[in-house]
């Protein structure tokens, strides 16, 4: 018996930008609740669009995007009432921080959210420090935004995101600019996030990651197509697709007077 819950229904989704430039096309697809899902492919094959499609910040030009059995669409998000709760049960952290933070410091960047929802001064100082410990950057809470490096930066975009426990968190290329140390502490927050019972839904063109989440996975072609659906574990042993989406490569060179050919990619594991 399946008991899953259907959180995101994709049906024939497709987004052209300028009306003729193709980002995404009929995608269909769904996600469920209480579950890591992500989107892998090379850059510019149309995952961070879907990402904002997923967030209310884009409609498609063709196709429907059912959420908890509502249609995501421009007259649905003029109702303030649907607004206020999507936006705060439903969160985006961008790939590029820069468009994402706003305040001066990083305390105030954690504590804005939470300023508008009427709670204590104190609750919110003690909000703001728990989740400064979760993502280990309590020494940064009086820091300027503009003096933290990238993966400061990215550390801060998540936490604030996190601040007011949505029940959907969509992380763009969440370890785009982080040190391993800290790409480890992100895999064990999302683990940690799923046992809360939240949804987490990623992309990425990182195969490491992959590896570490075993997430449903969907991979997207460099035609902004969808080229697979289906288990990480199963997905990653499939080396023609991760072939013919450029997300490893065959290295040719030359051993002992002979061409070899072998796999190649920056996955943390090798196959020759």
């Amino acid at each position: 018996m399946n008991d899953k819950k259907i959180l995101y229904d994709l049906r024939n989704v497709s987004y052209y930008y300028l009306k003729e430039i193709i980002a995404l096309e009929d995608i269909t697809l769904t996600i469920n609740e209480n579950s890591i899902f992500a989107f892998i492919g090379v850059n510019g094959c149309g995952k961070s669009t879907l990402m904002h499609i997923l967030n209310g910040l884009l409609y498609p030009n063709q196709g429907n995007v059912i959420y908890k059995g509502e249609e995501l669409n421009e007259v649905k998000f003029k109702n303030i009432d649907f607004v206020r709760k999507f936006r705060t049960t439903n969160t985006l952290v961008f790939q590029d921080t820069d468009s994402q933070l706003f305040c001066s410091d990083v305390y105030s960047e954690l504590s804005f959210g939470l300023i508008q929802t009427e709670i204590s001064d104190k609750e919110i100082k003690e909000r703001v420090e728990q989740v400064a410990e979760l993502m280990k950057i309590s020494s940064l809470l009086n820091r300027a935004i503009s003096s933290l490096s990238g993966g400061e930066k990215k550390k801060v975009a998540i936490a604030s995101a996190l601040i007011l426990n949505p029940e959907v968190i969509l992380l763009d290329e969440p370890t785009s600019e982080l040190d391993p140390k800290t790409q480890g502490l992100i895999v064990e927050i999302i683990y940690e996030l799923k046992k809360t019972g939240k949804t987490i839904i990623i992309s990425t063109h990182d195969l490491g990651l992959i590896d570490d989440l075993k997430p449903d996975l969907c991979v997207l072609n460099e035609q902004h197509k969808v080229e697979i659906i289906g288990r990480a574990e199963d997905i990653l042993e499939n080396e023609e697709i991760l072939l013919k989406v450029n997300l490893i490569h065959e290295h040719t060179h030359l051993h002992n007077g002979m061409m070899h050919k072998h796999i190649h990619s920056h996955y943390k594991i090798h196959k020759h």
